[in-house]
């Protein structure tokens, strides 16, 4: 039985009003990374033969991985083979008030550590310098070809080891998704919390968290049930390291998170973070959102953290639209 088909069952029979939710999403973020560098270093070969060609789908190619940099979906990705994967809501309790929409990855384990900038950074700047080469090839053949045969073995080689990084890395999966166990403790605390004003929702999101394709089809797919304007959304990021609220999302344009959901957060004793998470995703889709990071060691209290900041937004609603 699929994971999410468990979870829901488990959860309905809980009495909670669920939905089970089947999508297609990206799985395998290294996939990505070795296929838009495989791409560009055909690109840089296909250059020496045909330099305007070359030169425009180099500058394609470079736009769409400045969008999945940011969180967003470029055209390449969409190349990608995508798998079924399964969504798991509870959804309020029928009633009017804002909405706080609380999700984590449904996957049960999940390697806690990102790959590191430098894996994501350094194709970027060899698919520019390929650009670069397909330019010289205009102007100064010369060096226009030393440059782009370079760079194509170059990328050629990020492209292998984009598909070997788990392995080279020994990314072992952890064994449990902290994220998704705070998330589970949490909606027993926030049920029993007796919320007045208001509503809160709670996902399970499937699909790989570096692609973060399940949170936008949810949201998308609900926008008339969690309108733009009367819900936040709280990601629970699994991390290596300790509890903290992520502030500033993106890796190349930075969006903030939502102000009243950082400012909430750090009241409650979580220190700043800077990732890239779903709620990229969420913000540049004109929701207001905001991610915490949750370690292996701390599922207690950011469950416990989760309720308290439930509570404290659930008091501060005052007018029944939105908190203070």
């Amino acid at each position: 039985m699929p994971v999410g088909e468990s979870v829901a069952r488990q959860w309905a029979a809980l009495g909670h009003d669920v939905t089970l939710q089947a999508t297609v999403a990206q799985v395998a973020a290294g996939r990505t990374v070795a296929l838009y560098t495989l791409l560009t270093a055909m690109l840089c070969l296909t250059g020496l033969l045909w330099q305007d060609f070359s030169l425009v789908a180099i500058f394609l190619v470079v736009l769409s991985a400045v969008v999945d940099l940011d969180g967003g979906r470029g055209w390449v990705r969409r190349l990608v083979p995508s798998r079924a994967q399964y969504n798991v809501v509870i959804w309020p309790q029928p009633g009017h008030g804002p909405i706080l929409l609380v999700a984590a990855p449904l996957d049960t384990e999940v390697p806690l550590r990102q790959p590191p900038s430098w894996l994501l950074r350094i194709p970027v700047g060899l698919m520019i310098l390929s650009g670069g080469g397909a330019v010289l090839m205009r102007t100064h053949p010369e060096l226009g070809r030393p440059t782009l045969f370079t760079c194509a073995i170059c990328l050629g080689l990020v492209g292998l080891v984009a598909l070997c990084w788990r392995w080279l890395a020994d990314q072992r999966l952890e064994g449990i998704n902290p994220a998704r166990s705070a998330l589970e403790l949490a909606v027993g605390q926030v049920q029993r919390a007796g919320l007045q004003r208001l509503r809160c929702a709670f996902a399970l999101i499937g699909g790989d968290r570096g692609h973060h394709d399940g949170l936008e089809i949810l949201l998308r797919n609900h926008e008339h049930r969690l309108r733009k304007d009367g819900t936040r959304v709280l990601i629970l990021q699994p991390d290596h390291d300790t509890l903290g609220v992520v502030h500033r999302e993106g890796r190349i344009r930075r969006a903030s998170a939502d102000p009243l959901l950082v400012g909430a957060l750090r009241r409650l004793g979580l220190g700043p973070r800077r990732r890239t998470t779903s709620a990229a995703r969420a913000l540049r889709a004109g929701w207001r959102a905001a991610a915490m990071t949750v370690g292996p060691e701390q599922v207690h209290a950011a469950s416990a953290i989760v309720a308290a900041l439930v509570k404290e937004l659930d008091e501060d609603i005052v007018d029944g639209s939105e908190p203070r």
